[in-house]
């Protein structure tokens, strides 16, 4: 554990150092010169005593010089140590430079003798990984571990090295040195091995109460005890790749079961192979065959299912993959679609609701530039997200802690393991010889596997639960403030579109610009169908809201009706997601003739009035809608006149009017009426007939006969909805204005000849 721990941790702090050594490579280690100025130090190569490189320039014979730079021979599936020319495919791979690295065993005989073969980090990359050695890259330059080259006295910086048998055995080979005498020149090799291979895969078919087995067996062609061998206790050198490739014979296998393209079942486990020969690659010196045991499924549902197998190796290569199809039947009517189970799935759906809550439809003229109101929000769904979130947030916690015993249990599976492996069985024969057999370790390699198997799923279970709030925090900000657009729409037709960025919680009023298009009904749609955002709402309903329309109904009252009203503004208001009410805002207008003086009177006579006139708005209450002109028919009229005549405005506000008849004049010797003061153009005053003030009344002319004469008084278009009244009143003629005067011839002599005042 500790060693782990301290790999790990001089990993971390290698890689942070890289940027800084960036250009270091094979040829910036210095050759050894013979003097302590060019040994080399570097602690994790697991090298005893002073280290250096030997160089052509300085080569005693006892450092069994070969070359400045080293190839390796490369070899598929194994070497042969008696035979060098055996599975080998290039002497030397001039694309791939080793330095090597000694210490001075070869000249201090205290120290055994060692060498490592490096090369610097830069050059070994994916492609060189995977096409030169069959690793998986990824898993190999995960863990591969960099060796830091220093000077010894100056602690100068070399740079950061990989050793050849770390490489080799982290892709599934080995790589070592001797033995290739005529074959390499420069004592070294690597041999390569292929991935696992399953070689066949059987399902059956039955009916739905039988649980369907499956069987499976294969190779994997890992090296074993090569490079670190675990079960040599006099080995010099610690595995540091135990935990991540040490158990070379084991394989991890996935069984996934669809039907209709969707996977109803997942299982994966370990596997021991078994030292075997396989027949059809027969280079493979280290091949293993692997057996499945008899697999079980219980199916639930009738129909045609497709198995698929694969196997991942001890250095995490990837086999071919084995389908197999089978059908289930018998008893189908039965059959209940299974729930999955709910620690496996992620049934969390971020929910988002937009509505629109309120539109107001404006009475206007069509073709009138206006702007209609729409108040959108976004429904809060947060809290429910916290209580997820925290809900989540449990399961990590608790995941983690099986996540740590289940990584004390392997842990302590793996020390068992290793105790057995490195402790033969010591016997001694009867010629007191000494001879060491490898225990049996089977039981402790199955401990170990279940141990891992049990991290893997506690381990798969905690990703799960924090995938769940990687993908919580995106969608958090992805959906932040997103942009929709809200449409308008007129019978049907959309007349304007408004972007909108809405928060959580959040409700906005829009005014929306558009061209009235005449009686009819409006419709607000935010996140309409055609223009929505990339998340389904939880609803839809509460989208759109629509109200009526009108333009102005210019109404004309009837003659007599006092009071005439229209639409000015149409309001929809959502109050739940599903229910909308409606309400209709009036104007009013209302007009009286009042103050009629006098309502009988003599022919020649006139008559004085006052046309008043209100008007209301419930939407808005100071509009100023009232009537600003009326015009008066009067059905009788003296020479000269019109009988349509015009109002005087005595008083105008903004919801209130006051009219009356214009000033009349009239001649004092004929009483014929004019509309002026000097009516110059009649053709009624010689120009020299006193003109007197008839004051603001309407005259009846002296040949008007005895009845009830009706008058209308009829007032301007006024409001939003361009409304008129049509006043009416009445007056009485009786007698004429000579009425009262006494006709009676008088003698100038005998004025008064019943006595004085008598009959006056």
């Amino acid at each position: 554990m500790k060693l782990r721990k301290k790999i790990l941790l001089t990993c971390t702090s290698l890689i942070l150092l890289l940027p800084s050594v960036a250009s270091a490579g094979n040829s910036d280690v210095p050759f050894y010169n013979g003097n302590e100025t060019t040994i080399l130090a570097s602690d994790e190569l697991q090298l005893k005593g002073k280290l250096l490189r030997s160089g052509s320039r300085y080569k005693p014979k006892e450092f069994e010089y070969k070359a400045d730079i080293h190839f390796p021979a490369v070899y598929n599936g194994s070497f042969n140590w008696g035979n060098p020319r055996e599975n080998l495919i290039h002497n030397e791979d001039q694309s791939e430079p080793y330095v090597r690295i000694s210490n001075d065993g070869y000249i201090n005989p205290s120290v055994v003798v060692g060498d490592r073969m490096v090369t610097e980090v830069e050059r070994i990359t994916n492609s060189i990984i995977t096409d030169k050695y069959w690793g998986n890259s990824q898993f190999v330059l995960k863990y591969l571990i960099p060796h830091k080259i220093t000077n010894q006295d100056s602690f100068e910086s070399y740079g950061h090295f990989y050793w050849i048998r770390d490489i080799a055995y982290l892709s599934g080979g080995y790589a070592g040195a001797g033995s290739v005498n005529g074959v390499n020149r420069y004592n070294l090799w690597y041999v390569r091995t292929s991935k696992p291979e399953i070689k066949d895969f059987k399902a059956t078919s039955g009916k739905k109460d039988v649980p369907v087995k499956f069987t499976f067996n294969g190779f994997e062609y890992v090296s074993k005890n090569k490079g670190y061998n675990d079960r040599d206790p006099n080995g010099t050198t610690v595995n540091p790749y135990q935990a991540a490739a040490g158990e070379r014979n084991r394989v991890k296998w996935m069984l996934d079961i669809t039907k209709d393209g969707e996977t109803v079942y997942h299982q994966e486990n370990y596997l021991r192979s078994t030292p075997q020969k396989d027949n059809q690659k027969p280079n493979e010196g280290d091949a293993g065959q692997f057996k499945s045991e008899e697999l079980k499924w219980q199916p639930q549902m009738c129909g045609r299912y497709t198995a698929k197998i694969k196997v991942i190796d001890a250095v995490q290569r990837e086999s071919n993959e084995k389908t197999v199809d089978f059908t289930i039947n018998g008893n189908c009517g039965t059959e209940v679609t299974p729930n999955p189970d709910p620690g496996d799935d992620d049934d969390f759906k971020y929910k988002i609701d937009f509505s629109a809550d309120r539109i107001e439809g404006e009475t206007a003229r069509e073709g009138k530039n206006i702007k209609t109101r729409i108040d959108v929000s976004r429904d809060n769904f947060k809290p429910e997200r916290d209580q997820y979130r925290a809900k989540v947030n449990n399961n990590i916690n608790k995941s983690q802690q099986e996540v740590n015993s289940s990584e004390s249990e392997r842990d302590s599976a793996q020390s068992s393991l290793s105790y057995c492996r490195r402790n033969p069985i010591h016997e001694v024969d009867a010629e007191g010889k000494d001879h060491y057999y490898d225990r049996d370790c089977s039981w402790e390699e199955n401990k170990l596997d279940s141990a891992a198997s049990k991290l893997d799923n506690a381990r798969q279970k905690l990703e799960k639960e924090k995938n769940k709030i990687k993908k919580l925090d995106v969608l958090e900000e992805k959906y932040t403030n997103p942009e929709t657009v809200v449409v308008l729409k007129h019978n049907g037709q959309q007349v304007a579109l408004q972007k909108v960025r809405l928060t959580e919680g959040e409700k906005k009023t829009l005014n929306l610009d558009w061209q009235h298009k005449g009686k009819g009904t409006i419709q607000a749609e935010i996140n309409p169908a055609g223009n929505r955002i990339d998340i389904e709402e939880t609803t839809y309903k509460n989208n759109p809201i629509k109200t009526a329309i009108y333009e102005p109904s210019k109404e004309k009252a009837m003659c007599g009706v006092t009071s005439v009203k229209g639409v000015v503004e149409t309001v929809s208001e959502r109050v739940s997601k599903e229910d909308i009410t409606g309400e209709m805002y009036y104007e009013t207008l209302t007009g009286s003739i009042d103050n009629l003086a006098p309502s009988k009177l003599h022919s020649g006579y006139g008559f004085s009035y006052e046309v008043n006139g209100k008007y209301k708005n419930d939407w808005n209450a100071n509009y100023p809608g009232v009537f600003a002109a009326a015009k008066a028919q009067y059905p009788f009229a003296d020479e000269g006149l019109k009988a349509t005549q015009d109002l005087e405005k005595k008083e105008l506000k903004d919801n209130t009017a006051k009219f009356l008849p214009k000033n009349m004049y009239l001649s004092e010797a004929t009483g014929h009426v004019f509309d002026s003061k000097r009516p110059t153009k009649s053709l009624y005053w010689d120009g020299q007939e006193k003109i007197i003030d008839g004051g603001q009344k309407w005259y009846s002319p002296l040949k008007t006969k005895d009845g009830v004469y009706t008058f209308n008084v009829e007032t301007a278009p006024a409001g939003i909805n361009e409304m008129s009244l049509c006043l009416t009143e009445q007056v009485e003629i009786k007698g004429v204005a000579y009425d009262d005067f006494i006709k009676r011839r008088v003698f100038p002599d005998d004025p008064f000849p019943g006595g004085s005042g008598v009959g006056w």
